[in-house]
Order: structure tokens, then sequence, then C-alpha cells
């Protein structure tokens, strides 16, 4: 016997049908922090970053009096999804202190932050960047306070952006004026330069090409002997590197794909990823993009791209890329912009492999109008930390920060919500009986580069809306799409 080419018209609607009602779901959620003293508007999530066990989050907008000083808060998780042990830092001075929390990061037993408005030496907005060392009981000193030195003039933007790796510092003063305005510069700093136990100023980089208004500096990273930067008005991100010489310029990778590339940066090993915010993807204004690159990728010594990766929802204003991260093989991506779960600007977070496949999108437990979940994110091992700087604490709209797992993809979700649901079944009827080359996001499951029955009943063997309603075992609609398929396989 064989059945008619409408069968398949058949298998595709019964899909439809049979998953009509599930609804979006999202990757488990392991925690949320939220400042214990928190007011409505103080930023909390201006910043983050994790190194293990430990979060730290900058909130900028944090008063003392009349002084918009900032804060940031740590956090240690003490088993499972227990993120406690809340500690609060300011500087040990904070005289003249502004906006401390704009720009944070750790690495093991030390953090670095940030607070680009802080008065140096008179000169204000000089910016500043505080040192931390845990004490390994849970508290935090501080034991250094960086600046720009003789370089310290008014709103370089120093202390905007940090990071650090071991026993190296960066710090990013992407308004720094020299050959071009707004050039910007990067600050290299090490322990122990200058002395025993001193943070002191190795050099200042600036671009081998600069320009007006490239903002040199406005994205940083640095993982042990390279560092990486991101000059988001000339489109590139340039590489910098400690040989026997000291630390240099190595090379620029120039943005082939769209506006604001290298407003955020990152570097594991040998692979780097830059957002592009501003990116247009078909069409579609400011949807954003970012992209992935390796050391020795198209030759020694060169960083050629490996991929690109952009949000599967692709909204307008959604800005995906302007936050990303990566870490041991994985990339996060935050779109601050998107309309996440039909929420207007609630924000979402996306989980990529280092090769550019993608994993799963994270949502919020509590999504909320204007949270901008997916402001910052950060990385370690298998912990991802996303922020949403409006999203609600003790009180509401005042930032929160959420912690996940990485996703572990579904087969038969095509979009990696963690759902297998209408959105699935719709991608699938889009590609019925073509040649793909997507794998599951084209609804070729089981990847043999067509769609068909066996990918239907893929799908319907993992059909899990995962919106808490019982589903019935094994299913009116699993035996349904089982039967069909079967008739299918016997045409």
């Amino acid at each position: 016997m064989r059945c008619s080419r409408p069968l398949g018209g058949l298998l595709v609607v019964a899909v439809a049908v049979c998953l009509a009602m599930a609804p979006v779901a999202q990757a488990g959620q392991l925690g949320k922090v939220y400042a214990s003293d928190g007011v409505a508007g103080m930023n909390f999530g201006s910043a983050a970053g994790i190194s293990g066990n430990t979060i730290v989050v900058g909130a900028t907008d944090v008063y003392v009096g009349e002084q918009r000083l900032g804060a940031a808060y740590v956090y240690t998780n003490n088993g499972a999804s227990d993120w406690g042990g809340e500690v609060k830092l300011f500087p040990t001075d904070t005289t003249g202190i502004g906006d401390f929390g704009n720009g944070v990061a750790i690495d093991g037993d030390t953090i670095i932050i940030g607070a680009n408005k802080s008065t140096v030496g008179g000169v204000e907005g000089a910016g500043t960047a505080h040192i931390f060392e845990s004490d390994g009981f849970g508290g935090w000193t501080e034991v250094a306070v960086l600046t720009a030195g003789l370089d310290a003039i008014s709103d370089i933007g120093f202390g905007t952006t940090v990071a650090i790796s071991g026993d190296v510092a960066v710090v990013g003063a992407s308004r720094y004026d020299e050959a071009s305005s707004n050039q910007g510069a990067v600050y290299v700093f090490g322990r122990d330069e200058g002395g025993t136990n001193n943070w002191g100023q190795i050099t200042r980089l600036t671009a081998s090409d600069p320009s007006n208004n490239a903002y040199f500096g406005v994205g940083v990273d640095v993982d042990g002997d390279t560092a990486i930067t991101g000059a988001y008005g000339a489109s590139k991100v340039y590489i910098l590197g400690n040989d026997p010489l000291g630390w240099a310029e190595m090379t620029s990778i120039a943005s082939t794909s769209g506006t604001r590339f290298g407003i955020d940066v990152s570097i594991d090993g040998d692979t780097v990823v830059s957002g592009a915010y501003y990116r247009t993807i078909d069409g579609t204004s400011r949807a954003g993009g970012a992209s992935i690159f390796s050391r020795d990728q198209g030759g020694e010594n060169a960083w050629g791209e490996v991929a690109d990766i952009v949000s599967p929802h692709g909204e307008a204003n959604g800005y995906f890329g302007r936050s990303v991260t990566i870490d041991a093989g994985m990339i996060v991506a935050g779109a601050y912009g998107e309309d996440a779960g039909g929420v207007v600007d609630a924000g979402a977070a996306y989980v990529f492999r280092d090769d550019g496949s993608y994993l799963g999108m994270l949502l919020p437990d509590d999504p909320a109008e204007g949270d901008s979940f997916g402001r910052m994110v950060a990385i370690s091992g298998d912990t991802i930390v996303v922020t949403a700087t409006v999203g609600d604490g003790v009180v509401d709209d005042t930032g929160a920060v959420y912690i996940y797992s990485i996703p572990t993809p579904i087969p038969g979700d095509t979009n990696g919500d963690n759902a297998v649901d209408a959105d699935d079944a719709a991608v699938l009827a889009a590609h019925w009986l073509q040649q793909v080359f997507g794998g599951a996001t084209d609804g070729d499951f089981n990847k043999d580069r067509v769609v068909d029955d066996l990918d239907v009943a893929i799908l319907a063997a993992n059909w899990h809306p995962n919106d808490g309603a019982p589903v019935p075992e094994p299913g009116v609609c699993v035996l349904l799409l089982s039967a069909l398929a079967v008739l299918w396989r016997l045409r």
C-alpha cells in the first residue's frame, strides 16, 4: 500500500493542532539575588561578574546623602541554589567617588570595581578602579586604588569597563583624547608592579589607527597574556598581547556585519566574541548580532571568524549582543530589548557553543515590562549570570540578577526555549519535505538534511510544553502523531 502526498499535509496539520495550546517555557532558573537594602532605581546589575561560586554585582545609583556613590554586592553559593551571604562593598575612602560599580570583574579571590565618575587630584570625573581581595572567610578588603595617573583628566571614562585575570588588571578609558577626540585608551596594571603586593601601572595602550569617536576601551577583557578591547565607533576589536617586549597591539578585527561592533567583548583562551547590538538583521533594525573569532583561524596568528550568531527571534530594538561572555566553550549573549514571552522590553539571553551552534534561551521566572533582562551577562564554568537592571527585588525596579545552568537541548526543540510546542511545529511545517542544513533549528531533528516524518516522530515523542499542566500518558497527541508517522513511512 502507498499513501498519497496529502497524508503529509495531514501529518503537519495534526502537529499544529495538537500543540497549539502549548505555551513557551524557558530553561530552569537556579536562583535570583537582589540587594537586601534595595531601593527603586538603584541600577542593581549595571555590571556583573562570576568566578567559581562567587558573584559580584554593581549598582551605580546608590546614594549616600547627596553623593551618587554606587556600590557593589558579593554573593557566594553555599550549595545547590543557595546564593547568599551578601557582602556590600564600598571604597575605603569614599571622598569624591562616583558611579562605583559601573564596571566589575572577578577572578578567584580578587575583584576589580570601576568608578568612572570619581574625582582624582581635584579633577572631576577622572575615574578610579578599586581592587579587593578575599580574606578567605567571606570578607573583602580593598588593597589598591588604580587611576590613570598623569592622564587623569575629566570624563575620560576610566573605570567604565574593567577586567582581571590572575595578576593582570585591565581598565578601559574610552573617551581618552590624544591624537583624536574620544579615541580611547586601555590601561594595564600588574600585581607586584613597583613592589610586592603593589598594583602598579604597566602601560597605557591606544589604537595603532586612532580615530575620532572610536571609543577604544569601551569593552575590555583579559585572559592570561592576551587582552582584548572593543572600539565600537570604529567597528573594531583589538587583540593586545604581552610578548617579551611587553604589552602591545597584536592585531585588530574589523566588523563585516553591522554597527557598534565591539560594544562588549569577551575572551577565553583562543576564542573571542564581540557584540554588535545595533546591527540590522534581515531588515530588522537593531535586532543585534555577535561574532565569534578564533586564533589561527585562517592562518598562523590570524584571528578569523568562526561563526556569526543572532537571536532566533530577531526583534526590532532587541539589542542582541549588547552584552556577551564566553567561558569553557560556552557563549551567552543578552538581548535586553526583546519582548520575550510577549512582555514588552522584558529582555532575554541566549546560549551558544563556541562554534556558533545554538543551545537555548534564558528567561526569568517573573518577567515584567521594561525589566531589561539581559542587560549584562557573565559565565563561569556551567553557571550563567544575567542581570535585569529594572527587575524587582525587595521593592519594584531595584534591579535583580538571575542565575542559571547551561541549558540542555531537548530533541524536537527548534528555538531552544526548553519546550517542544506549537512554535516548533510551525518551524517543522515551514520546512516540510525540504532539504535543509540548519539541523534542529530547521526542524531536522535527526540531521539527515530533510524534514520528514522521522522528524515529526521525534517532535511527537518529546512533546513537552513544560507549562506545569498534566500531560496525558502516553497522550492522545503522541499516539496520533506516532500513528501518522508510521503511515507516512508505509506510503
